[in-house]
Order: structure tokens, then C-alpha cells, then sequence
């Protein structure tokens, strides 16, 4: 898996702007813009579940529990007890 190091709140960004999609459902924004295209309406989603955000919410901790894990290996490899 590639994760830029530059970025290390790119999984909460991501986190964040699906929430915002989620939110966007419940307000039902497909029906009030009159969007009728069938591709914009699967990419923008019609139906709010706070499952969902349920979900998207684990995602995050588990992106995060990797990082803090690759983070701790790369660390314990590097700085190696002298023998």
C-alpha cells in the first residue's frame, strides 16, 4: 500500500469529504439540482444510511492503525539494539 509520508491526514480528508457526500445525500442534492444522469447520480449517491458513515468511520481507523503499525516496524528496523 502506498501512503505519501507528506500527507499524514490524507485518511481524515478522505474520512471527511465522505461524510460530506453522506450529508449532501440526506439533504438529497441529486433530486433538488434535477440531475437526471444515471452515471451522476451513482457517483453522487441518492440515498443517506448511517451506515455508511458507520463504515467509512472503521475504514479510518483502520488506515490508522496500519500507519501507527508500519510506523512502528519501520522504526524498530531502523534503530536496532548495538550488539
Amino acid at each position: 500500500m502506498f501512503l505519501p509520508t507528506g500527507t499524514p491526514r490524507m485518511p481524515f480528508y478522505i474520512f471527511l469529504f465522505a461524510c460530506f457526500v453522506e450529508v449532501m445525500q440526506y439533504f438529497q442534492l441529486v433530486e433538488t439540482l434535477g440531475i437526471t444522469n444515471r452515471v451522476a447520480r451513482v457517483v453522487l449517491g441518492s440515498t443517506f444510511d448511517w451506515a455508511d458513515i458507520v463504515c467509512y468511520a472503521v475504514g479510518y481507523a483502520f488506515i490508522i492503525v496500519i500507519i501507527l503499525f508500519s510506523a512502528t516496524t519501520i522504526l524498530s528496523a531502523v534503530f536496532q539494539p548495538i550488539k
